[in-house]
């Protein structure tokens, strides 16, 4: 698991390194059905989203999770900073419902952005999400929910 955490580490930084003279990484939350931290990276024209946080669910259900997404990014009606994206991706976590488990899957994401000519992204989005390593008695999941994200860009 130190292996993975510190690769994992290594490769944004690498990422981040690379892109460093651009001004469109942005860094914050994202709030809806988890707290999460997000940090989006620009990838040419598009970007790929990495969140990270806790979910906290009904009946005492608690849950850690990263997602990860490439974004295909459009501008709407040539409004300066106001944009559209969607994109597939994919997540890895644990939970703790009866007993403690691990979980896997898949996810899209669609949403709409709104970039300030301050340092400032709000971003309102729908992630569906289906699981597909299964809870630990074998059953699949599906959840969505939509998030609004307050992130700085730099």
């Amino acid at each position: 698991m130190k292996k993975l955490f510190v690769t994992l580490c290594f490769a944004v930084a690498t990422i981040c390194a690379v892109n460093a003279q651009t001004n469109d990484m942005t860094l914050g939350a994202r709030l809806g059905g988890n707290l999460e931290v997000s940090f989006q990276l620009p990838v040419g024209a598009n970007r790929v989203e990495i969140d990270g946080g806790i979910g906290l669910g009904y009946y005492d259900h608690f849950s850690l999770q990263v997602a990860a997404s490439y974004q295909w990014l459009w501008n709407i009606a040539g409004i300066t900073g106001f944009d559209w994206y969607v994109g597939p991706g994919a997540y890895v976590g644990i939970y703790n419902f009866d007993n403690i488990g691990v979980t896997a899957g898949v996810l899209g994401q669609i949403g709409l952005e709104y970039n300030f000519n301050f340092p400032l992204q709000l971003s309102l989005d729908w992630r569906p999400m289906i699981n597909v390593l299964g809870f630990g008695d074998g059953h699949w999941g599906y959840w969505n929910g939509v998030a609004l994200g307050v992130r700085y860009r730099f």
